[in-house]
Parts: C-alpha cells; sequence; structure tokens
C-alpha cells in the first residue's frame, strides 16, 4: 500500500512540473515575398504541436477552436490545413471583444486622423529640434521594418534583428509621439488619445501573455504554438522568457525543430 501511494505521489509529482515547449511565431497577416500560407503550414507540420493558439478575436473564433468567419489570413488558412492532418487544439488568445473595442472606439478612424495631424505638423516645420529628431527616427526605422518585412522569410521576421527594431518602433509610436503631443501645441488635442491608445496596445499585449500561460497551464508537457503578428512578439517572447520557469515552459524558436 505505501509502495502504491508512493508510486502515485511521483507520478503527480512528475505531471505537476511537466515542461511545456512553447513556440512563438510571429507571422505577417497577409502574404508577402518569401511568406504565405504555405511557408506557415510548413513549420507547423514541422513541429506538430499539440497545441496552436491563434491572435483571433471571439468574433472570428470560437473558444472551442472553430472558425466562425472565412478569412483570407495566412494563420487561418494554415491552420485549417494542418487540423485535416491530424488532431490539434486550436484557440484564440487575443483580447476578448477586440474588434468590437476597436469599432466603438472608432480607433482605426482616429489614429488615421492623428498620423495625418502628426504628418502635418512635420511637413509644416511646427515641431521642437526633440520632436522634429524622434519623428524623424520613426520614419526611419519604418522605413528599415517595411524593408525587412516585405523580403523576410519566417525565420528573418522572427530573428533578434526584427524584434528588437520592432520594439524601437513601438517606443517611439507611443512614448515618442506622446511626448511630440506634449511639446508640441498644435498636437495636444491629441495627448489624450494616443495616452489611451499606447495603454491599450500594453494591455493587449498583457492580456495576450495572460492568455497563452493559461493555456500552458491547462496543456502541460504539450507542445505549444502561438501565431501572432511579428509586431506582437518581442512583446509576447520577452515576457514569457521571464516567467518560463515559474510556468515549467520551454522556449523554442520554430527552426530549432528543423
Amino acid at each position: 500500500m505505501k509502495i502504491f501511494l508512493l508510486a502515485t505521489l511521483v507520478l503527480i509529482t512528475q505531471f505537476s512540473q511537466a515542461q511545456t515547449y512553447l513556440t512563438i511565431i510571429g507571422t505577417q497577416h497577409y502574404p508577402t515575398e518569401n511568406i504565405n500560407s504555405q511557408s506557415i503550414y510548413e513549420q507547423l507540420n514541422k513541429i506538430k504541436p499539440d497545441v496552436v493558439l491563434m491572435e483571433q478575436d471571439s468574433s472570428t473564433m470560437s473558444d472551442d477552436g472553430e472558425f466562425l468567419i472565412n478569412s483570407n489570413e495566412l494563420e487561418p488558412t494554415s491552420v485549417k490545413r494542418l487540423e485535416k492532418d491530424y488532431n490539434v487544439i486550436v484557440k484564440p488568445f487575443d483580447y476578448k471583444n477586440r474588434n468590437k473595442f476597436y469599432a466603438d472606439k472608432q480607433i482605426f478612424t482616429k489614429e488615421n486622423s492623428f498620423f495625418h495631424s502628426m504628418d502635418s505638423v512635420y511637413s509644416n516645420k511646427l515641431m521642437d529640434s526633440l520632436s522634429y529628431c524622434v519623428y524623424r527616427n520613426m520614419i526611419e526605422v519604418n522605413t528599415i521594418l517595411n524593408t525587412m518585412g516585405s523580403n523576410a522569410d519566417l525565420k528573418e521576421l522572427n530573428s533578434v534583428t526584427y524584434q528588437q527594431v520592432s520594439k524601437l518602433r513601438q517606443d517611439l509610436n507611443y512614448n515618442g509621439f506622446l511626448g511630440i503631443c506634449y511639446r508640441v501645441k498644435y498636437m495636444q488635442q491629441w495627448a489624450k488619445f494616443w495616452k489611451q491608445d499606447g495603454d491599450f496596445w500594453t494591455f493587449r499585449n498583457n492580456t495576450m501573455v495572460d492568455n497563452i500561460l493559461k493555456y500552458c497551464d491547462q496543456y502541460k508537457g504539450k507542445k505549444i504554438v502561438v501565431l501572432t503578428g511579428a509586431m506582437h512578439k518581442y512583446f509576447l517572447f520577452d515576457a514569457i522568457e521571464k516567467k518560463q520557469k515559474a510556468n515549467h515552459i520551454i522556449l523554442k524558436e520554430f527552426w530549432e525543430y528543423n
């Protein structure tokens, strides 16, 4: 009896500390020169994950992993093909009702107006020297990212270099541009909105991290792949890397399976 109880305790301990293998793949949502649904599918097929987590809103994907609308984005196309090959669990991990939030708050319309105002202030030389430098840096970083993104394959898109430039771009976009709003009187009307926009970016990414960790706990000992837009990867990877030991997670890049 004691031997049975001891064996049971050992099994429970091993299960509770099972290592979960997590791979975060930054993707493009639409085809580029070197990234398409086939290239994403090929990487998924090499990994053969037990679980795939999708950057999907609850309005486009159920909690059970069913795609509720037809989409021509690369990730759903790739995953649907994978589902035909074998039984894989598919879950959404984005902020719930993301699309409704954007629509109700008219986020995209306001962002377009914000950037139009920023461009106008820059073009008409109404910025102070610091704001001018921030804006010029943003132009240069965007040029680098656009060039890299249009020509990159999946491995290059997930490289340390691309992630570092993405992180710099987002810091300039939210913190740098918010500073311009505070300093330049012609942009001060946008300060409140841009602060809220940046706060939501951080909140949304933190929600993604929490949801990924939740699924890692739910599917202990499994191979999990996260498919996310490339601009999110640096945030997700950095946050989970800090918590991987406590959550018995091993982070692996997809090319380690090749």
